[in-house]
């Protein structure tokens, strides 16, 4: 089983997926890439769209090389690079045409998906407490980042039908564990 792990910055994906890693649990788990020089904001459309074709190339790679009969926690799957993509441009004003630029890795990209999309949430004041008492993780304009994109990208998600949108807000660390390991050991039958 796939599951997409997916939510705003600083909101405890790192930290789900540091216990994931150090469980008994068969869980894999693959974190986001990092494409090198890749600048914070895009300026142009030809930049933009020859940075997420990489992004969306990798992507795609990581899905098809997954075994069936193993379980993935995947942060940032191929439904969180495909909404970026196309938000990105209405995040920050342009008027670009990403989806006929892309078309065919756009595609491709939705003929893979997750089994389960687990979009971890929590309100703006709850983030911008957890960003300022994270010590390991500088988030550089983290206020803005937040006003711009929570919103926005908490939407794009929720149209999905395999979508298990969690509220972190009252919950601990370990409670968010535990409802993740539930969303692998239910399998498909909850989806």
């Amino acid at each position: 089983m796939v599951i997409s792990l997916e939510g705003p910055r600083a909101v405890g994906k790192s930290r789900l997926t540091s216990r994931i890693k150090h469980s008994d649990e068969n869980i894999l788990v693959y974190e986001g890439f990092y494409i090198q020089n890749t600048p914070k904001i895009f300026y142009n459309e030809i930049d933009f769209c020859e940075n997420q074709k990489k992004y969306i190339e990798q992507k795609i790679e990581q899905y098809d090389k997954l075994d069936k009969y193993k379980d993935y926690l995947i942060v940032r799957g191929v439904e969180g690079i495909l909404q970026y993509t196309l938000i990105y441009p209405k995040v920050y004003g342009f008027n670009w045409n990403v989806e006929e630029k892309l078309n065919c890795e756009i595609e491709e990209l939705k003929k893979r998906r997750s089994d389960k999309i687990l979009y971890l949430d929590a309100n703006i004041i709850n983030l911008i407490n957890r960003n300022s008492n994270d010590k390991k993780k500088v988030r550089q304009n983290y206020e803005k980042y937040i006003s711009l994109w929570h919103r926005k990208l908490k939407k794009c998600f929720l149209d999905y039908e395999n979508l298990y949108l969690l509220d972190t807000d009252n919950m601990t660390p370990y409670e968010v564990y535990m409802y993740t390991l539930g969303l692998f050991k239910e399998g498909l039958n909850g989806a």
